[in-house]
């Protein structure tokens, strides 16, 4: 089981780097960014449902900007929980209004660590030599989360 603080799962990206600055910064809502995120949240309607969602991990990945241990629901109502927070949450007029919006599908992960800066082609080739390697030698199959 990962330690409860440690790493996290994004469900719904509000924005980062030059998308943040755009829409935020430069336009005067740092202030009243972080009420309005909240304020999104809270308006989200979930069924109640007394059992945690469970993932069970496939492997490590690199994507652009970070590496991340993928994850698939066994489950198809664990999904579509996800799918209605974030239909719900994109779906709210100020997270609209503010730029954020659903950009990309929802691929199940948890987050291990950001690489912090655009690899290089030959460090791009080394992580993802070391990410294959680490996928070969562990079976993750049976590891839940």
């Amino acid at each position: 089981m990962l330690p409860e603080h440690s790493f996290h799962q994004t469900i719904a990206n509000t924005l980062s780097d030059k998308r943040y600055f755009e829409n935020i910064v430069d336009k005067g809502f740092l202030d009243s960014f972080p009420e309005k995120v909240e304020n999104a949240f809270q308006n989200v309607r979930l069924s109640y449902r007394t059992e945690l969602l469970q993932m069970r991990m496939t492997g490590l990945n690199v994507f652009g900007s970070c590496v991340a241990l993928l994850g698939v629901f066994d489950k198809e109502e664990d999904y579509d929980t996800v799918i209605s927070f974030r239909k719900q949450f994109y779906g709210n007029p100020v997270m609209q209004q503010s730029g954020i919006c659903w950009t990309r599908p929802f691929i199940g992960h948890i987050t291990l660590a950001y690489l912090g800066r655009e690899l290089n082609h030959t460090e791009r080739l080394m992580l993802e030599s070391a990410v294959n390697e680490v996928n070969v030698a562990f079976d993750l199959s049976e590891v839940t989360v």
